[in-house]
């Protein structure tokens, strides 16, 4: 599953072309069923093993930079590859 974001003109991160940087990756969705019957749905986690950073306008891969690591520490965190569990 993939979660976009909308963008906006002050976002932070940039490709060279100028395109927003966007971060794709599996995240594991928990269901329940909330107060008013309805379901609910909450991010779980989200997997380390594909995730990337990329650039929405010209589709390059910034996953190997130092953005790009920074964001899979985020998602794996400091202690190894595994998914982060929040």
């Amino acid at each position: 599953m993939y979660v976009h974001e909308s963008v906006t003109p002050d976002s932070l991160y940039a490709c060279e072309c100028g395109g927003v940087l966007e971060v794709e990756a599996t995240a594991w969705i928990n269901l329940s069923k909330g107060a008013d019957g309805k379901p609910e749905l909450e991010v779980f986690g989200f997997s380390e093993g594909d995730y990337a950073v990329k650039c929405a306008e010209c589709g390059k891969e910034h996953t190997g930079t130092a953005l790009g690591r920074a964001v899979g520490g985020v998602i794996y965190g400091d202690g190894g590859k595994d998914w982060f569990r929040g």
